[in-house]
């Protein structure tokens, strides 16, 4: 928004020296704008994922300043000035009330969600809890060491395997393409 009220400013065609607090006007709304990023794709992905997140952030804003740019100079170079800061605070505007729309208004810092048990053995309970918006499968210590489950389709039968123990449960059902959907990469095909 400070951008747009600073790109309006521009309207009133002033000489150089007034346009100086113009520019530090928008130089304070980019950083408003680009300095909170960074925390919120921190706290929006894991640390394994961060690295792609940031670099996707980057290449679209870099995107963004690629259309931006040549537009400000060629409305700019073609229409004056004037016309320049016009077009580009309409697409500040829009961009403004777009993100107001689309952005919830009540977005938590934590959200509320229940995991439903799966075919793992955990010791921990799989129960309704909240956290940040970033998925986290942590333990609290009492559970001890969790187990290393394998499932294996073979001839219609699946086999879990735990450090303790194998189950085995056999279905008509698991034929030779549930073979594949079990598979885990450190089964060879001939165990």
């Amino acid at each position: 928004m400070l951008l747009g009220v600073g790109l309006l400013l521009g309207l009133t065609g002033p000489g150089l020296t007034a346009m100086l607090p113009i520019w530090l006007l928008l130089g304070a709304g980019s950083s408003l704008v680009q300095t909170p990023a960074g925390r919120l794709l921190r706290r929006s992905a894991h640390e394994g994922d961060r690295p792609a997140v940031f670099a996707a952030q980057f290449a679209l804003s870099h995107g963004c300043w690629l259309i931006a740019y040549p537009l400000a100079g060629w409305v700019g170079g073609a229409l004056g000035l004037e016309a320049a800061f016009a077009v580009l605070a309409l697409i500040a505007l829009a961009a403004t009330a777009g993100a107001s729309i689309l952005w919830p208004a009540g977005d938590p810092v934590e959200l509320e969600h229940r995991h439903e048990p799966t075919t793992h053995e955990h010791l921990h309970v799989h129960d309704e809890h909240h956290h940040q918006h970033q998925h986290q499968h942590q333990h609290e210590g009492w559970e001890g060491p969790e187990p290393a489950v394998r499932e294996v389709a073979r001839n219609g039968c699946l086999i879990r395997r735990t450090a303790s123990k194998a189950e085995r449960s056999c279905s008509p059902h698991l034929g030779r393409a549930a073979r594949w959907n079990f598979r885990w990469p450190f089964d060879s095909p001939d165990r």
